[in-house]
Parts: structure tokens; C-alpha cells; sequence
């Protein structure tokens, strides 16, 4: 009776009665009307091979042993959702309630299957409403945030992909139509490659779907590629198109392009959807292009304020940078404005205990300055120099150019002195072009050394052939002495010759500056003691020694003291004075010696007379070859000292500076680093 009952209190549903392994024993009427089966065919068949799909079949099947095994405890009254066969073929979804039944020990089920497509429907179209108006909702939402319109139209194109609709592939674009022609320009896109930007990226009105959508105001559906899809790309796979027209009013502004799976069927569900969301992102676009506009004057209008200030900064950072002095003059002669490198380069004129360095109008008094601003009523742009003498006594050379000072309307209101120091670049510009005369002097003098000496051998070797067969009373032999005594002169000189073109390899090594002065003192005590010269020597405490040739290194202290020698008078005296150079003494002469190295420790030795001294037109050219100012002399001397002191990697300059005598200052590596 309780099954009976059962059976027809389930009038309006499909009833089964099935056994422990699954075979349908018993069914109602509405069985028949739901899955289309007949009641006779129904019976005897397993449930789960008349109406259950396949990946549900086996799930079934163990569910039901598992009860059959377990009793009471392995399975209770079962509710589930699953969709179901129907006789046609087609699946749907029912409500299927399992409830165990036992009966003398033997497990059987009764199974109610409630037809509930209508209501799957109903919850469709209210969670397609729902997720609709979330759509709306985050676009609406994303508009209002600080993002650029091509940010705000991507995340409205995510959100709108997100939608549940049947169908729909996660890729599409928003076009926007063009300000100045009939284009669309993809301004947002998803699930396109490089190839396909490049296709989509300007698509004229009437061209493709999206060019017919721009240029109708209708939504163009297509459920393939077809030959309306007029821009087409390698390998593209199947699709179909919703391309949505975005309008203000009569105003075009764009297309949102949706892609389809191939073979979707349109519904006016879904275009009602489609141009809600059109609308929506038709307002969102054109209050993006107002606030576009409006900020674009208001940034407008605070440019055309700051532009002024900010070319004054910029003009003003570009004068404080400026490595060269950059002087303004109004057109009274009255300094305007002075930037900090003028300021330094002035600053050696004046005297700074006597007068304020900040009082730019001091600066007007320096000669140098009343010089370059001769031209200041008249300024021609051309570069001209002028030379002036330092606080320190040393001699400057700035170069400089006047050009005028002009308003908006070109009239001139002042003149502006733009100057540098360019004595170090002089005095290096001059070292190079002694040290390409010396190379090619060096080079010419190998050459007529190397031709001269065979001869002057061949005219000695037949001069003491000569002289050997002449008697003692010849008269002749006289002459023939001669002759071999001057080409022992000139194989002298050649010596010279040679030893200034190629003075060698250095072969460097640890040496005491004293052994190399007391070995040459050897070779010129007779020289010293003839004169009554006194040779002294001063040597820092702890002197470490110097990387050096010392055979050179003593061609070169005897060529500097035989100029000593030469250059005193009797009762003179020659100072050799050496210490380590601190950082101080390396800094002052780096502007002579521009090679000095900065990781290296170097002695500073001192050659010191009280001759007359030299000239500084004479210093200038001391080291270059053949330059003499002695009548007996080669003019080599110095020139070799250069050289080799060149390739030992020392360095030679003369100090003319002081009232008596010659100091020649040197440079040496230490071995103390």
C-alpha cells in the first residue's frame, strides 16, 4: 500500500520502482509522458541505461551498491539536479529524489523525476538579467574612476565578455570613429595578435562589419565568416559577429565588436542587450571627450601661465651649467647677471682679501673684462682672446664672444659676454705640436745619422790610410789630422743624433736618486772643480726610490748639470733637491704634466742654478731639437733629457719664474705605491 501510494501521489512527476541492481520493476503513467518512453518498454530495462547520460551512469550504479552493501548507513533519501535522456535523443534537466525502500531484507528504491526545464529557463533569464546589470553596473562604475578613455573602454570590453551569453568567444574590440575622417581607429581590444592590431587598426566606414555598422547605425550580425567579413587574415578560424553601432543621438562614435562561436543563432534578447550596453558606454564615451576637452584647456590655460617661468628656470639652469663664463650687460654697461663658472674664471683677477667676490659689479674694474667689453654697443658674435696676468703672477688667456641681448621685437636691450680659459688648452695644444715636431725631427735626424755615418767611416778609414804612408815632415800630414779630427767630431754629433731618435728601450728598475747624482758627479768633478762649483744635494727623509733606467737616467742628470756648469759662473753652485709629491704638489702641476697618473706616487726632483737664467721665450723652446742659444752647442742636449725622460714616463718642465738662475722641475714614478 505505501508504495502504491507513493506511486500516485507522484502524479506529476515520473515514478520508478527499481531493485538493488538497477532494474526498473514498476512506473507511472507520466514516465511514459516525460521521457517518451512506452510503460512496456519501460519495465525490465536498467534505469541508468534508459535515462541516464553516460558520464552519469556509473556514479548511479555505485551509489546504489553502495547502499545495497552498507544498509541504512550508506546512503539516506538522495535529492539531486542531473540532466536526463529523453526517447528523442535530446537531454534535459530534472529533479531526481532517490528514497531506499526495504523489504524483507531485500533493498529496493523508488525514484521520482521531476521535469523542471521551465524553471531552468526562469532562473536563466533572471541570472542573464543579473549579470546584465552588473555589467552595467561596472562599466558605469569604472567610468567614474581617474583612468584614460582607452583604459575605461578595455574594462568595459572585459566586462562585457564576461557576460553569460550562449555563444559568445572572450575576444572583441571597441573602435572609435576618427576625429578628421571617416575611420574607425581600434582604440581597445582583446584576444588579438600583433597581425590582427595591424589589420583592425583603421577600418573606413562601409569596410567589414564594423565599417557597415558605423555607416548604417544597425547591428551587424553574421554566424560565419562570409563574404561580407571583407578584412580577412591567415589561418583565421571559423567565427560569427555581433558589431554593435555606439551612437549619441544622431552622432556616430564608435563600434563594439563581439566575436561568436560559428553557427550561433541571433535573438532579440540578446541585441535589446547589446544596445542597452551601446548606450551605456555611448554616455561613458561622450562624458570622457568632455572632460577630455576640458582639461585640455584647463591644462592649456596653466601652460600658457608657466611657460614663461619655466623657460626662465630652464634658461637659468642652462647658464648655472655652463662650463664657460656667461656675463649679461643692460645696455648702461651694468651687469645683469654672472653664472657661478664666470664668477670662479674671474675670481684669479681680483683681490679677494681687498674686495667682495659676491658684488658682481666688481667685476667690471678687471681689465680683461673693460677689454672683451669694448664691443658691447656693437657686438659682432666673432671669438677673439685676451691675455692677462693673474693674482698668482701667471699669465691667462680668455677666450670670449660679445653678441647682443634682444626682446621679443628684436630691439637689443643689452649684450651678452659668453668667455672661457682656455690657457691650459693652449699650453696642451702646444705640447702636442712639440711633441709632433720632435717625432718628425726625430725621424729626420735617424734617417741623416744613419746616411752620413757609412760615409764619414769610409772618409777616416782612407784619411788613416793616408796619413800612415806620409813622412813625419810632410806637410800634408798636418791637413789629413785635421780631417780625421773633424769626422771624430761629427761621429760625436751622429752619436747625439742617435741617442735623441731612438733613445732606447727603458729598462726600468728600483734606484736611489742619490746614486744616480753621486755616479754623476764622478764624471764631473773635474768640470765642477775647475769652476769651483759647489754640487749639493737635499733629499726628503724616507725619499722613496724611483722606477727608472738608471743608465738614462744618468744621461740625463749629466746633460742637465753640464748646462749648469755652462750657465754659472765661477764660485756657483748647483742644487739637486728631491721629495715625494703630496696630492697638493700633484694637483698644481697636473695642469703642465697632463698625464700624471692619479693611483701613482711620483718624486718631484729639482735642478737648481744661479746662472743668468732664461728667458721664458728661450723656455718655451728649450726642449725642442737643434735649439741652442750657445755657440758651441748642438742644440740636442735638452731635447734628448725630453726623450728619454718620455720613455722612462717622467716628465720635464723649466720654472723661469724666480729672479736667478734656472730650475728645471721633474717628475719621477715612486716605487712606494
Amino acid at each position: 500500500m505505501a508504495e502504491k501510494q507513493r506511486m500516485e501521489e507522484g502524479i506529476a512527476a515520473a515514478v520508478f520502482m527499481i531493485d538493488n541492481v538497477d532494474i526498473i520493476t514498476n512506473c507511472n503513467k507520466a514516465a511514459e509522458d516525460i521521457f517518451g518512453w512506452p510503460l512496456e518498454y519501460i519495465k525490465g530495462k536498467k534505469f541508468s541505461d534508459l535515462v541516464l547520460p553516460n558520464d552519469a551512469r556509473k556514479r548511479h550504479r555505485d551509489s546504489l551498491h553502495k547502499f545495497d552493501t552498507g544498509g541504512q548507513k550508506g546512503l539516506s533519501v538522495k535529492r539531486i539536479e542531473q540532466n536526463v535522456l529523453h526517447h528523442d535523443g535530446y537531454e534535459f534537466p530534472v529533479e531526481l529524489i532517490i528514497c531506499p525502500v526495504n523489504k524483507r531484507s531485500v533493498c529496493s528504491f523508488i525514484i521520482t523525476a521531476r521535469d523542471i526545464s521551465e524553471k531552468k529557463q526562469r532562473l536563466q533569464v533572471l541570472d542573464q538579467a543579473s549579470r546584465n546589470q552588473q555589467t552595467v553596473n561596472s562599466i558605469l562604475r569604472i567610468a567614474l574612476e581617474d583612468l584614460s578613455l582607452d583604459e575605461i573602454l578595455l574594462h568595459a570590453l572585459e566586462y562585457v565578455l564576461l557576460l553569460n551569453t550562449p555563444g559568445l568567444i572572450d575576444k572583441g574590440a571597441v573602435l572609435l570613429l576618427d576625429d578628421d575622417a571617416d575611420y574607425l581607429v581600434l582604440r581597445a581590444h582583446k584576444g588579438f595578435d600583433k597581425k590582427h592590431v595591424r589589420a583592425c587598426g583603421r577600418i573606413p566606414f562601409g569596410t567589414c562589419h564594423c565599417g557597415r555598422a558605423a555607416l548604417t547605425g544597425e547591428i551587424q550580425f553574421s554566424e560565419c565568416v562570409d563574404d561580407r567579413h571583407d578584412i580577412r587574415l591567415n589561418k583565421m578560424k571559423p567565427h560569427g559577429h555581433y558589431c554593435v553601432p555606439i551612437c549619441s543621438g544622431e552622432n556616430m562614435l564608435g563600434v563594439l565588436s563581439l566575436y561568436l562561436k560559428e553557427g550561433h543563432v541571433q535573438n532579440n534578447d540578446e541585441k535589446n542587450m547589446l544596445w542597452a550596453i551601446s548606450n551605456i558606454l555611448a554616455g561613458v564615451i561622450e562624458r570622457k571627450k568632455i572632460g577630455i576637452q576640458r582639461s585640455l584647456l584647463i591644462k592649456k590655460q596653466e601652460a600658457m601661465i608657466t611657460r614663461i617661468f619655466n623657460e626662465k628656470k630652464l634658461t637659468e639652469a642652462i647658464i648655472q651649467s655652463l662650463n664657460s663664463g656667461l656675463m649679461v650687460f643692460d645696455l648702461d654697461g651694468k651687469i645683469v647677471s654672472l653664472n657661478p663658472s664666470g664668477r670662479l674664471i674671474l675670481s684669479q683677477f681680483i683681490d679677494a682679501d681687498a674686495s667682495d667676490p659676491s658684488n658682481i659689479a666688481g667685476f667690471t674694474d678687471i681689465p680683461a673684462v673693460k677689454l672683451m667689453c669694448k664691443t658691447r654697443k656693437t657686438p659682432t658674435g666673432k671669438t677673439a682672446e685676451v691675455n692677462q696676468w693673474n693674482q698668482k703672477g701667471e699669465k691667462r688667456t680668455l677666450q670670449y664672444t660679445v653678441v647682443p641681448w634682444e626682446d621679443s621685437s628684436d630691439l637689443q636691450i643689452g649684450t651678452i659676454l659668453q668667455f672661457k680659459d682656455i690657457t691650459e688648452t693652449l699650453r696642451i695644444r702646444q705640447e702636442m705640436e712639440k711633441m709632433n715636431r720632435i717625432s718628425t725631427v726625430a725621424e729626420i735626424a735617424s734617417a741623416v745619422a744613419h746616411e752620413v755615418r757609412n760615409p764619414l767611416a769610409g772618409i777616416k778609414t782612407m784619411s788613416q790610410a793616408i796619413e800612415e804612408n806620409c813622412d813625419d815632415n810632410d806637410e800634408n800630414k798636418e791637413y789629413i789630422t785635421r780631417i780625421i779630427k773633424q769626422v771624430d767630431r761629427l761621429n760625436d754629433l751622429l752619436t747625439q743624433f742617435f741617442t735623441y731618435a731612438k733613445p732606447g728601450k727603458a729598462k726600468k728598475e728600483k734606484v736611489s736618486m742619490g746614486d744616480i747624482v753621486n755616479e754623476t758627479r764622478q764624471l764631473l768633478k773635474v768640470k765642477l772643480n775647475s769652476k769651483r762649483i759647489v754640487l749639493e744635494e737635499n733629499y726628503a727623509a724616507g725619499l722613496p726610490d724611483i722606477y727608472v733606467d738608471p743608465d738614462q737616467m744618468q744621461q740625463v742628470f749629466l746633460n742637465l748639470m753640464l748646462n749648469a756648469i755652462d750657465a754659472v759662473s765661477k764660485d756657483g753652485k748647483i742644487e739637486i733637491k728631491a721629495q715625494l709629491a703630496d696630492r697638493k704638489m700633484k694637483k698644481k702641476y697636473t695642469d703642465f704634466f697632463p698625464d700624471l697618473k692619479k693611483n701613482i706616487d711620483y718624486v718631484a726632483v729639482y735642478c737648481k742654478d744661479n746662472g743668468q737664467g732664461m728667458p721664458p721665450e728661450v723656455a718655451a723652446k728649450a726642449f725642442e731639437p737643434f735649439f741652442t742659444t750657445k755657440h758651441h752647442g748642438s742644440g740636442l742636449g735638452l731635447a734628448i733629457v725630453y726623450r728619454i725622460l718620455r720613455e722612462n714616463n717622467a716628465f720635464i718642465m723649466a720654472d723661469t719664474l724666480q729672479k736667478q738662475g734656472v730650475t728645471f722641475m721633474m717628475m719621477f714614478e715612486s716605487d712606494s705605491g
